[in-house]
């Protein structure tokens, strides 16, 4: 699930200029309490609220700790795969989108809605097809039986 997607920035900008702009580190800055963490690799400074890998680790907690970043920091590299696979205008396969960069941020804000949605309608994110019943309590859904098969692709 994503929670924020920044996609107002030209791709010519190094991450750390993104980040001294980004409104969620803002957000992390201006807080008093220690609510929540960021994720960054070794690019990013280093921040209470900024869990980096350790650059030189010696004990086995810090090799843990860098195992532990490494598989969190790869559903985040998974979750930008799946998202350029849903939506092939985004893998730049066949080029890039030839839109103004505003409608590009536009298009991308609407990828990442769309992909949240389909997460939160149980559909897995490779396979497109449904890999847990969603919670639709209160609903008045028609039955499977009553629905053209093909309304039901992806």
């Amino acid at each position: 699930m994503l929670l924020s997607a920044e996609t107002h920035w030209p791709g010519s900008l190094t991450d750390g200029a993104v980040f001294k702009q980004y409104s969620v580190a803002k957000l992390f800055e201006e807080q008093d309490n220690d609510e929540g963490w960021h994720l960054g690799d070794n690019r990013y400074p280093i921040k209470k609220w900024l869990m980096t890998p350790v650059q030189n680790p010696e004990s086995p907690a810090d090799y843990r700790y860098n195992l532990a970043h490494t598989t969190t920091h790869e559903i985040v590299d998974r979750t930008f795969r799946a998202i350029q696979t849903r939506f092939r205008c985004l893998d730049g396969a066949k080029g890039y989108l030839q839109y103004s960069p505003e409608k590009c941020s536009h298009i991308i804000q609407a990828c990442c809605g769309l992909h949240n949605i389909s997460l939160q309608s149980g559909l897995d994110a490779w396979t497109f097809e449904r890999t847990e019943a969603t919670d639709q309590s209160g609903e008045d859904i028609a039955s499977t039986d009553t629905v053209d098969p093909e309304a039901l692709r992806v």
